[in-house]
């Protein structure tokens, strides 16, 4: 990376107002110095970052049309949005094409919340 390591990977589940936790990024800085064979100098530990991620509240993504079919809905992997990035390409372009699915993707529609 050009600016060095990031750690990053805990999930806090607490009020938008919590205040940041320094006990989950101590925690980040102790396994990465365990991992990485030269350790983590702490005089080049950068800044330190918390911020919300909002999730589905069945912890699946949206995968949907909406407007007539004019607008595609691609969001909510939680964690796992690199993962799953090249199946939602797929059926996106699917969708886009007005082709069906190689999936079921009814699981995965906003309406599943109204």
């Amino acid at each position: 990376m050009k600016h060095g390591l990031r750690l990053a990977g805990t999930v806090e589940y607490g009020s938008p107002s919590a205040p940041f936790n320094h006990k989950r990024t101590e925690l980040l800085i102790k396994q990465g110095d365990i991992m990485l064979q030269d350790g983590i100098d702490r005089r080049a530990v950068g800044d330190h970052w918390m911020g919300e991620r909002p999730s589905t509240s069945d912890s699946l993504p949206v995968i949907d049309t909406i407007c007539d079919d004019k607008i595609v809905l691609a969001f909510g992997h939680q964690h796992l949005g690199l993962t799953q990035a090249a199946i939602t390409a797929d059926l996106v372009s699917q969708l886009i094409a007005n082709q069906p699915t190689s999936i079921n993707v009814a699981p995965f529609t906003l309406r599943r919340f109204s």
